[in-house]
């Protein structure tokens, strides 16, 4: 499914305009990575993405048609959000956190069906997890559990998937479980938006890039020509030096964003960085 967001404008209050004409477009099957510093308006944009919050002025469109017209319940069906935090309290089993992505196919009163159960479990295999299906979700390890929420959103069978910092706080392989998973979503078709703090994601993950600063894109489009070492002094005010390195897995050469105070004052010696 496409996505293409129109002039996007959204403030909390008069006086606080977090979202600044904002637009994009991602075609079905291409992982749009939003980049940029704390506080610079990604969560916000993945709300008004995901219905909710409401634009103050703009579209959102989902392939031509305009998401103001779409119904609640439908565009559940068709948009899945994994936020930031969730935090569940309840001892629910972990199968049962994620038949909660049923919801949207359900009716008022209605309870899962077989067919729902069968979704969720197909849910949690195809993150890796289903042999933690009984565990109580509130005895898991953050990478679990975020995995957990990723199924609950796949149950939900989404056309386009919104990822908040989908890899904050978590280990390198849980990092990596999250971002092989995204891949693949994206590979089978899947419509993903996903906002990170890591430049390396964004280079190494994405189809295109956004560098927000301040409510606004000031650069969108291939991570290779996108992410320059100018614009991330402009995001995060620390120079930061990209190192293009070859790549011991095959003949494409990778790029690595290093700040500038951490190579200060180190030298390589006898291959380990040393200071000097």
């Amino acid at each position: 499914m496409r996505l293409e967001v129109r002039g996007l404008h959204f403030s909390y209050t008069p006086e606080r305009e977090v979202l600044k004409d904002i637009s994009f477009d991602v075609e079905r099957g291409d992982i749009f990575c939003v980049l940029g510093p704390n506080g610079c308006g990604k969560t916000t944009l993945l709300k008004c993405l995901g219905g909710i919050l409401k634009p103050n002025k703009g579209s959102i469109l989902l392939d031509g048609v305009e998401a103001s017209t779409i119904s609640r319940a439908e565009y559940a069906k068709l948009v899945g959000y994994v936020p930031q935090e969730h935090g569940l309290v309840f001892p629910y089993k972990t199968i049962d956190v994620v038949l909660m992505g049923r919801a949207p196919h359900l009716g008022i009163f209605s309870t899962p069906s077989e067919k729902d159960y069968r979704i969720a479990e197909e849910a949690l295999r195809e993150v890796g997890i289903y042999h933690l299906k009984d565990r109580p979700y509130v005895e898991l390890s953050g990478g679990e559990r975020q995995l957990v929420i990723i199924a609950r959103v796949l149950a939900q069978q989404p056309e386009i998937l919104l990822l908040d910092e989908p890899t904050s706080h978590l280990d390198i392989k849980n990092q990596m479980a999250i971002l092989r998973i995204v891949t693949k979503l994206a590979e089978q078709g899947m419509t993903i938006v996903m906002s990170t703090h890591f430049p390396r994601h964004a280079l190494l993950f994405s189809s295109k890039v956004g560098i927000m600063v301040g409510g606004r894109f000031i650069a969108i489009g291939n991570p290779e020509e996108v992410v320059t070492e100018e614009r991330l002094k402009k995001a995060y005010d620390i120079d930061i030096k990209i190192l293009t390195v070859k790549n011991p897995l095959g003949d494409r050469a990778i790029k690595v964003c290093i700040p500038v105070e951490a190579l200060s004052g180190r030298q390589l010696v006898g291959g380990a960085w040393s200071r000097v």
